[in-house]
Formats: C-alpha cells, structure tokens, sequence
C-alpha cells in the first residue's frame, strides 16, 4: 500500500552532501520528483531562522532529514556538548520549520545506538528506553531519542505524517576517513590501506574485537529511505538492517583481504569495546516487503574502490563515470559529482596551470568556463577581471555548479557588456563585485530559458542597464545583494533587480522565485524611452528598485507571443531607497507575495511618465498580497503604496508615512484593505540621509507586523518572534 507518492513531488534532504544525504541523492534521481539540498551552503541549520526561512522559501512537499553532527567513540568522548546541541537544534529547527511550512511528510534519520547498552539481541523497536545507553556514544543517542520523540509528539498534537528510521552502522561512498573522528569501516580502511603502501606488518585494533556489529550499505539505507516514505506511517522507530552481523575481529580481516595488505591486526586490550553486540531486528521492515541487497563482501569492496579513487589518490570525482560493478549481483549507482574546485586569480594565476588549487590556479575565466561539471566549484581569488564571466555549463538538480568569491576583498569583474551572463542551469552564484562598463550591458543576467539559479552575497553596479537581470526564466533566487548605480547608460529602461517574463519549467506548487534581503538604491535611467513620442517624448519609465514585469507575457518576445507564467513569486525583506524608479513594481504579473520590506525615498527621476506611482506599485495584476511592509513616500505628490487596475489583491499590517493621503491608494482595483493597516506620523529611520534605514523607538513601524505573516528572520538575519511583538518592514527593531 502507497501511502505517499514521491513522484511528482518536491524532496528536500537536509545533509545532501555527505555519505547518507549523496545515496538519497543518487536514489532519488531515479524517482520523478524534484529535489531540494538543504546543506551548509543553503543555510545554517543549528540556526532556527535560517533553517525556517530555507523551508518556508521552497515549501517542499517532503523532507527527509540527514543532517547530523556524526562521529565514531572518540569524537564522541571528546565532544560530547557539541554532539548534543548540534543534533539537537538541527533537529527541532526542521521539524518545527517543516510543520510551519506545511510539509506533507517527514522522515527522521537517527541510529541503532538508540537503544540501551544491554538490550536483547537483536534490537527490537519497542526497547527503546528500557535500559542505560552505551556511555561511549551516549550523548548522540541522547540527541537522537529526542528527534524520535519529537516527530511522535507532532504526530500526536498537529497530525503530522512525521516517521522515523534507525539505521544500523552505515558504511559506503562518501564516508568519513579522518581517523581522528571517523567510525570502524573506514578507519579500517584507511589504516589497512597505509599499512599496505608502508609494508606494516602490524596494525593496532582497538578493543578486543570481540563486539559484534552489522554493516549496511548507504545505497541500500537510501533505498529503505525511499520505501518508508512511500509505504511506512507509524509513530516510533523502525529498524533498517541487514539481519546479520559479524565480530570486529571479523570485519578487520575482511577488511585486509580486501585491501589486499597481508599483515597482522593486534587488539588493544586497554581500549574499551563499545555496546557487546549490536544487532537490530528489522522483522518490523521486512513485513512490509523491504530487505536489503548489497552483500558486506561486496560493499566492502565498493567502498575501498572508492576510497582509493578519491581519498588516497585524490582527483576528479567523475559524473556519469561507469558503474563500479562488484558482482552480478551488485552494481552501484553512478556517484553525484561531489566537487572538482577550480580556482582562477587574475594576480598570480596562470593558464598553463591546472587550477587544481591556490597556488595553481588560472588566470582567465576563459580557461575554465567549458571545464565545468555538475557539482564542481569555482574559486575566483580576489582581484580585478577585465573579462565577462560567462556560465554555459548546466549542473543538476542534485549537483550544482557552485562559482564563489574567495576569502578577503569581492573579485572585481568588469565587462564591457555583461560583466556575468549565466546561460546554464542550476548555478549558485555568491560573493562576486560585477559591472558592466558599457551603455548596454548589465552585472549579472540570466539569459533566457534557464532555471534554478542562485544568486546570493554579490554586489551589482554601476552598470550602464540592470544590476541583476533574469529573462524569461525560472527557479531564481535572489538574495542579499547589494545592487546599485544601475541603469543610466541605456535606452532599454532598465533597473536595480529585474525579473522580466518569468517561462514556467514545471507547475510544482511552492515559490519559484524569490527575492529576499536585498539593499537596493541609487538605480536610475537618464536615458530617455526610445519607444515613446508625441507628448511622452523624452521620458523614461523605470529606473526600479525591483520590477517583477510582465509575467502575463502581454508583450512579444523577438516578435512571437509566449505562455503566461503560473508560479508563484515572494520578495521579502529587501531595502529599496533612492531609486529614480518605483521601490518595488509589480506590472502585468500575478501570483506574488511582498513581506516585510522597506520602501523609501524612491520616484526621483524628473523624467518619469506621468502616473499615479507608489514607493510600493501594483498594476494590471491578480492574487497580490502584501504584509507587514513599511513605505515611505519622499513628497506628497505619490502614494506609498499604489494598486490599479488589479484583481485579488490582499493587504493588511503595512505602514504608510506621508505621500498622498491616506498613504496608499487603489485604482480601477480589487483590494481587500485590512484593517491593521496604517498610515503612521513618522518614518523614525536612523539616518535617511545616510542610507541607514534601521528603525529607532520613535518609529511608525514598531509592532505594526503580524508574526503569523512575517518572514522568519529579517534583512540582518535577526530572527523575529514566532509570537509577539513584530515591526513592518525589513529590519526588526523590537526585541
């Protein structure tokens, strides 16, 4: 019986990028369904905010949580506090994130190391809690019991499809070697393998190896993984095994057989054991018609292979390599491609290199931009480009292409059209300084039919048309950018952040753009519209802060008519000021959410078409809702927030200060005014005039937000209260 169906879905897997979260990713791969990492890279998940701003962002259907402090007995004795906390709050943030962001189901990784010391062998389910833990790992099992506890506790109060699975020892790809905090199969390994290149002839053992333990497979976990989420709903653990186990003594000799070392392990008595035997009961998942495929002997095998292809000979990580085919009965799954990092420094690089790394890297970007491959890095070293960086290389969906700034001052690339063109999918953009020095070109553009793009923590400026551009694309993530100085050079009536006919490449459910924690300012069009005459002659008509434009597709594109857009946009907790243009626009678009930002000082641009304008602009849209966003008009001749000629469009707890009264106006519109709205005596900024838009006591803005509505963290990063006091806008003073 199906209980829930993956395909069609959208999959988050919180640790996408180590041993257990790279299987799920090459099992889901084989599914029909999209999936979503939620890494390091994608947020913090000891951080609350963070982790339930990532959630509430990508609203996916299913989560499946493999992220973990992890380690073997010593990491364990010798940082107990850390393995506490860190699983405690990874788990609590996505449990509580995924219930607020209406996950539909939720599959909770723990361990066998769960269950007491000395409970009977093997483990069954229901012995949870009967006895003491194994003191050498007791503070991860401690962590862990909490996160069975939890998804029961949500099960039981919000009726949550929230499950839990307690895997066996895993052991496989991407597992950890560091014998410093790695666990037994890959210690073995590691140690066996240098002692085979030494010639040792003995190698310690800790313990007595009489302990017995049982070994899975990651591909077979994440197989169990998929199986449970579609046909298992039950509160309380289940076991994913193999059913047997074997004695460490055992696994060291499989172990040397296998690397192919002929010395001699030697037991250290005066180290302890661990729990005696270790055996879980998987009667429970084998009712249900799941059983493990992968034989130890083959496993092992596999998993030395890949040691030596990518830890004791380090080197590229292949996409698409062949299979490594152990025997008939096995055939591992083609690996994501975990990461060849590239680098590239215009001071000190050179392109004869192979730009393996610092001290080898390339010179130009022209040496590496048809060298990339999914979920391959790029490091470009501080220093100034005088070349555009073009992106044609695709990632997937399960391994992007990450191009990144290195540590110290931005790298500087200058172009005299786009300084960044991105022309390629599931790319993730961060930490570069881009400008066009030309009339036409812009800082960074997605060109269009593209999709899955992030572009995170760069600065985008004074270019001669837009600071960030996105055309006729899909899945583009826009967040914490400085963007200004854009704009004034060209014809084309660009802006600061512009997302123009956005093309649909799936009808997922969920935001599919967003643009979030931008300081935007300073964007401005000088140059008159081309298009315009008679009376209109000489005027300009943008010069946005942020524009999301046309979606309805009423305007040709290189002379043909194109689909309307049917996904949803969210902009949330951006800062717009002194821009010549709107604050923020929506035109010709429906389906979007504006939260929590700060509108201020816009519409200086003497030039622009006569019109009825708002720091905050609604027109010819449907289904629009904004909440919590504090706009301040600069004079009394516009509206702090302007809708006209639009349908379905919510609107309650902004805050308006001056413009047109009552502050905010409607126009041939549909708007449900909320009550909580308000049209207050005071903007109470910092320092207007400087720039610094952070709230003081005397401000309009203070408590004026719903917490039910408000974006999880604001532009700074500071968490809002879940309950209680909230202020409108994108900076939360109240505390």
């Amino acid at each position: 019986m199906v209980d829930f169906q993956l395909a069609g879905k959208r999959i988050a897997v919180a640790g996408p990028r180590g041993m257990v979260g790279s299987a799920l990713l090459r099992r889901l791969a084989s599914v029909d369904c999209e999936v979503l990492p939620l890494g390091r890279a994608e947020a913090d998940l000891t951080n609350q905010a963070q982790s339930f701003a990532w959630l509430e962002r990508h609203r996916p259907d299913a989560l499946i949580v493999a992220a973990a402090e992890v380690g073997g007995i010593l990491a364990n004795s010798t940082r107990p506090a850390t393995f506490l906390y860190d699983n405690l709050a990874i788990e609590a943030n996505l449990v509580e994130g995924a219930r607020r962001a209406g996950v539909a189901k939720l599959l909770m990784l723990g361990s066998s190391c769960i269950y007491p010391k000395l409970a009977p062998q093997p483990i069954p389910e229901d012995s949870l809690l009967t006895g003491p833990l194994e003191p050498t790992n007791e503070w991860y099992a401690i962590a862990k019991i909490a996160g069975v506890k939890l998804c029961d506790a949500y099960r039981r109060q919000y009726g949550l499809n929230f499950i839990s699975a307690m895997p066996t020892n895993l052991y496989g790809p991407f597992d950890n070697f560091d014998l410093q905090t790695s666990h037994v199969m890959p210690a073995l390994i590691a140690k066996a393998h240098h002692a085979k290149l030494t010639n040792a002839e003995t190698l310690p053992l800790w313990g007595t190896g009489t302990p017995r333990r049982e070994f899975l497979h990651v591909d077979d976990l994440a197989d169990a993984c998929v199986f449970l989420m579609e046909h298992y709903a039950e509160e309380g653990p289940i076991n994913v095994g193999v059913g047997t186990d074997v004695t460490i003594n055992e696994l060291a000799a499989l172990v040397g057989r296998t690397v192919g070392w002929q010395g001699t392990f030697v037991n250290e008595l005066d180290k302890p054991d661990g729990t005696p035997r270790k055996l879980v009961d998987v009667r429970k998942l084998s009712a249900l018609g799941w059983r493990a495929t992968i034989p130890l002997e083959d496993g092992v095998r596999s998993a030395y292979q890949w040691y030596c292809d990518n830890v004791a000979e380090p080197g590229r990580l292949k996409v698409g390599a062949a299979l490594i085919v152990i025997a008939s009965t096995l055939a591992l799954t083609a690996m994501p491609a975990a990461a060849t990092t590239f680098y590239v420094s215009a001071n000190h690089g050179s392109d004869q290199a192979d730009g393996l790394k610092p001290t080898a890297a390339f010179r130009t970007f022209a040496r590496i931009s048809d060298r990339l491959e999914p979920g391959d890095r790029l490091i470009i070293e501080p220093g100034r480009y005088d070349e555009p960086l073009r992106l044609t290389k695709s990632g997937t969906a399960s391994s992007a292409i990450e191009i990144a700034g290195g540590s110290g001052s931005l790298p500087l690339i200058r172009a005299d059209g786009d300084a960044v063109e991105i022309s390629a999918d599931y790319i993730r953009l961060s930490r570069i300084d881009a400008a066009s020095s030309g009339d036409l070109g812009s800082a960074i553009i997605v060109q269009s039919g593209h999709h899955h793009i992030v572009i995170a923590d760069t600065i985008a400026h004074d270019s001669g048309c837009g600071g960030i551009a996105a055309l006729q694309a899909d899945y583009v993530e826009i967040r914490h950018n400085h963007v200004f100085g854009n704009g004034m050079r060209s014809p084309w009536q660009c802006s600061g952040i512009s997302l123009y006919q956005a093309s649909n490449v799936d009808d997922r459910a969920g935001y599919h753009n967003v643009i979030s924690g931008n300081l935007v300012y300073g964007n401005l069009n000088r140059v008159p519209d081309p298009k315009l005459s008679g009376s209109q002659a000489g005027d300009t008509t943008d010069g946005n802060g942020i524009i999301v434009d046309d979606f309805r597709h009423e305007q040709l594109w290189h002379g043909r008519k194109t689909k309307p857009y049917r996904a949803a946009t969210l902009i949330e907790n951006n800062v717009t000021h002194g821009n010549g243009g709107r604050g923020i626009e929506v035109f010709s678009s429906d389906d979007v959410t504006i939260i929590n930002n700060t509108v201020s000082g816009n519409l200086l641009d003497p030039k622009m078409l006569p019109a009825g304008y708002g720091e905050i602009y609604v027109a010819f849209a449907k289904s629009v809702r904004l909440f919590n966003n504090f706009a301040v008009a600069r004079t009394g001749d516009v509206y702090a927030v302007m809708v006209a000629d639009s349908q379905h469009v919510e609107a309650d707890h902004n805050v308006t200060v001056g413009g047109l009264a009552p502050g905010w106006g409607r126009k041939a519109a549909d708007v449900a005014w909320g009550t909580h709205n308000l049209a207050g005596p005071m903007a109470g900024f910092a320092d207007a005039a400087g720039g610094n838009l952070h709230l003081t006591p005397e401000s309009a803005a203070i408590g004026r937000g719903d917490a039910a509505r408000a974006s999880a963290e604001d532009i700074d990063a500071d968490a809002r209260p879940r309950k209680g006091v909230v202020d409108a806008g994108a900076y939360q003073f109240s505390r």
